[in-house]
């Protein structure tokens, strides 16, 4: 999970710091250390600044490198606005080093604004928290100042005003958000309205923080001095704000959400499903305005754990530097397009990037193409249109279909400060209507009308980063969008040894064990035993049942009948760089728990116990894809030694004729020290859940196909 708060001694975040010019004012991202900045305007238009930036001793090495770059920065970017500058350098006492750069203009606010936020980076705006801002200057008594600010709810972060000092002022009602732009994680303007008490000169002090973070101090101070407080009222980004083009909204062909068509559950959370959570863990996007690349990343995330290829980091700092849609800290839209088919110039080819490939930043930093780039996207679709709130059965639909979708929400103070409990504090007037962050829905509760909401905001926030969050709130659900991934076809690793169901030659085989995928029937290479003498039943081709093989055409069933005990037995010499045994099984019953069991036994060690009941209620459509995926480490004293890999189903008694429990089993495998983290077998593919007929039984079957 990523860290946002340990990123700031990175180098690489030195770099994309430095390269987006943010060492101008600690009213920017100012690097690694502690900036403290002074602004005076003498008069009405001159005015000077002196910010500090303290670097780690850890960053000694890359000094030159730093001193090149800022001297650069200054001469091509500052003194173009006819600011005048110098650079000085501290050595601090740990061994870190400061550097003070000095500004001096005499253009007055406006030229302080554009050097910020034209000369530095129009899409960083005054939001790289946690920041403190003092305000020093004369006020009037009864004097109304509207002071405005650039701020980033999407983030977590707002501006609150803590103290005037003499107290010559005070806060009148509540702050007001103006959206400036429709992308998501756009900054707005965030303004405080100020009263004067009497006249005289006051210090006004503000804090820029996450409501749920307010132990953590303020990693910059700012201090602006003015002859009049109301002369630096403004503070917000004068540049137009980026918009989102009408091109944006079209998607990857994908399949339409129908409604009414099964019963959905009352309840769905893909964090439980039958006991196997399949949501990557929350992560903390920090300051940066990338709610719209984690939103991008959850689902994708997701189905890689739904479909079986196992828990995966993606990186949204990809998304975020390498996007040509020019989206970025200031804000952006679902970028899926870039985990199907669109390709970054200097990339080899499209598709997600592993976060250890490019690990979060959260800065405008460079590309520096190309990547290695892990798994693609088959497609991806909104669930209504990418304006628009879908109903609540089309969301769900698509969430149990597809898994988690990306959404959107509109963020205001009371979503900030959500601790616990049901969020139904309808904000959307804070975005004007509209939204201003993006989120994954895992679920639902019908019982409370509500969604199961998972923030980028770290697991300090809410409900260790979820929210429980009353449909029609907030525009909650608003361009909500689904992603397809079906896992490529792949080929066995050389350390992977197969472990056969049956084989039809027994004697032809030169692996460990045999039979890898049960497509050579039974041949004897296990031994089948059935206590309702239904042998001839364990290797099937379980869609002749309306029933999915996991590969192939043949799987092992074992129980499928009352009072049965069924076991598969082969003897194998465990190989010495086995490390776990792993295979694909799917537990099918319509009785009640505890009563029937599945086990794996590995010689006499119980290495598996499986309770043969349903799963929890969950949508039709499916709650999981049938087939599971299991990995169970194998002793290292257990290598090399001749065992018996057993599995084994036994069913309760139902004198009723109406309840039946079933253990399959497909595609065993034994993983060693050198072969990828994948269990899956050639050409395989995953497939989705076919009904199975309750009641349905073997010896139903055995019947029938003698005639009985």
């Amino acid at each position: 999970m990523k860290n946002f708060n340990n990123f700031r001694e990175n180098p690489i975040r030195v770099k994309a710091l430095l390269g987006a010019l943010v060492f101008f004012f600690s009213l920017i991202a100012c690097g690694p250390g502690v900036c403290f900045g002074d602004l005076m305007l003498t008069g009405n238009q001159d005015w000077k600044a002196d910010i500090a930036i303290t670097f780690s001793p850890e960053l000694t090495a890359q000094e030159s490198g730093i001193v090149q770059k800022l001297q650069k920065a200054l001469r091509e970017q500052v003194q173009p606005h006819r600011v005048a500058y110098n650079l000085t350098r501290r050595l601090e006492k740990n061994a870190a080093f400061t550097y003070t750069i000095t500004l001096q203009g005499n253009e007055g606010l406006d030229q302080f604004k554009r050097v910020v936020f034209v000369a530095a980076d129009p899409t960083i705006p005054l939001t790289e928290g946690p920041v403190a801002l003092e305000l020093i200057g004369k006020v009037q008594a009864g004097e109304s100042i509207p002071l405005k600010l650039e701020s980033n709810p999407s983030t977590g972060y707002s501006w609150e005003f803590t103290n005037a000092a003499p107290l010559l002022a005070f806060q009148q009602g509540e702050s007001l958000f103006q959206a400036k732009s429709n992308l998501l994680g756009a900054p707005l303007t965030q303004t405080i309205y100020l009263e004067g008490l009497e006249e005289g000169e006051t210090s006004l002090q503000f804090i820029y923080r996450r409501p749920w973070s307010k132990e953590d101090p303020p990693k910059r101070k700012i201090t602006i001095q003015v002859p009049e407080v109301a002369l630096a009222a403004d503070l917000s980004n004068p540049n137009p704000p980026l918009m989102r083009p009408a091109a944006t909204y079209a998607s990857t062909s994908g399949e339409a959400i129908t409604t009414g068509s099964m019963p959905l559950a009352a309840f769905f959370d893909w964090r439980n499903v039958n006991g196997q959570n399949f949501v990557s863990p929350v992560k903390n996007q920090g300051s940066c305005g990338s709610c719209w690349a984690f939103g991008t990343v959850g689902p994708m995330e997701a189905q890689l754990l739904i479909r079986g290829v196992g828990l995966a980091d993606l990186s949204e700092q990809y998304l975020v530097s390498c996007n040509t849609s020019g989206w970025s800290c200031g804000g952006g839209w679902w970028a899926h397009d870039y985990h199907v088919n669109r390709k970054v110039s200097g990339e080899l080819e499209s598709g997600s990037v592993l976060e250890s490939v490019f690990p979060y930043s959260g800065s405008n930093s460079l590309c520096n193409a190309p990547h290695s780039h892990y798994q693609k996207l088959d497609r991806w679709n909104y669930v209504g249109s990418s304006n628009s709130v879908p109903s609540a059965e089309a969301i769900k639909n698509a969430i149990a279909t597809y898994g988690p979708v990306a959404a959107a929400v509109c963020v205001g103070s009371g979503f900030r400060g959500y601790q616990k409990g049901i969020f139904a504090t309808d904000e959307k007037s804070a975005c004007g209507g509209g939204v201003n962050h993006a989120v994954v829905l895992v679920g639902w509760d019908d019982t409370t009308d509500t969604w199961i909401l998972k923030n980028s905001w770290g697991t300090g926030w809410g409900e260790s980063g979820y929210m429980r969050i009353k449909r029609s709130t907030s525009n909650i659900g608003h361009g909500a969008n689904y992603v397809v991934y079906n896992p490529p076809p792949q080929t066995p690793a050389r350390n992977w040894v197969y472990l056969p169901v049956v084989l039809k030659d027994k004697g032809s085989c030169q692996q460990t064990v045999c039979n890898r995928d049960f497509e050579n029937g039974s041949d004897g290479s296990w031994l089948i035993t059935s206590s309702n003498s239904l042998e001839d039943f364990v290797i099937v081709n379980l869609s002749d049942y309306d029933i999915s093989n996991h590969s192939g055409n043949y799987a092992a069933w074992l129980g499928g009948d009352p009072a049965e005990v069924t076991t598969i037995t082969q003897q194998i010499t465990v190989p010495g760089d086995a490390t776990q045994l792993g295979y694909w099984y799917w537990i099918d019953s319509n009785d009640s728990c505890g009563k029937s069991k599945g086990s794996v036994y590995l010689g006499s060690t119980l290495l598996k116990a499986y309770d043969l009941c349903p799963p929890p209620p969950g949508p039709p459509v499916p709650p999981v894809p049938a087939w599971a995926n299991e990995k169970i480490d194998i002793p290292a004293s257990f290598r090399g030694k001749k065992l018996d890999l057993i599995f084994k189903a036994e069913t309760a008694p139902d004198p009723s004729g109406t309840f039946v429990s079933s253990f399959l089993l497909d595609d065993v495998s034994i993983l060693g020290t050198q072969s990828p983290l994948s269990l899956k077998s050639p050409g395989q593919t995953t497939k989705t859940r076919m009904p199975f007929s309750p009641g349905l039984r073997k010896s139903t079957w055995r019947s029938a196909e003698k005639g009985q």
